[in-house]
């Protein structure tokens, strides 16, 4: 099994504490916008058709891909998409106002995997990145993971 080359440690620390902050917002705001009873949700704007399936996907990419990125693994997904059905059940049995909806829940969990692939593809670009840190074999010479050494292959 081939090793990392290891990304600079302060730098790396950094990007680490600066993904945590921002999956700890952005949780706190899925929390939110998800539970929020329904006389305190604005209704200006949800005129447009397909708005509240686009929030309902953003509210679920947004920290699914925070997560996907600070753990490096497609794991990190998995209780925003347990959270989906759950949360649509809340909503219809305990939030006033609000009701669950089974549409909601499938937007919910296309959020989950289009934050899931875009944070996967951007771990994996840092990991097969030719030429720079945290590169498989040798800085510079364009090997990447399970391909021929040769770059882009």
């Amino acid at each position: 099994m081939p090793a990392f080359a290891s990304p600079s440690a302060p730098a790396s620390r950094r990007r680490r504490r600066a993904l945590a902050a921002l999956l700890a917002v952005v949780v706190v705001v899925h929390l939110v916008v998800l539970y929020l009873p329904g006389n305190d949700v604005p209704q200006t704007g949800f005129e447009v058709p397909g708005l509240d399936k686009a929030i309902h996907v953003l509210a679920f990419a947004v920290p699914t891909w925070a997560a996907v990125r600070l753990g490096s693994s497609w794991w990190w997904a998995l209780p925003f998409a347990v959270h989906a059905p759950v949360s649509e059940a809340v909503q219809h049995a305990w939030v006033p106002l609000r009701t669950g909806d089974a549409w909601d829940m499938v937007a919910d969990l296309a959020g989950v995997v289009l934050g899931a692939a875009l944070a996967w593809r951007a771990v994996r670009r840092e990991v097969e990145a030719p030429g720079e840190v945290g590169e498989v074999g040798e800085v510079g010479r364009g090997d990447r993971i399970g391909g021929s050494g040769r770059p882009g292959v």
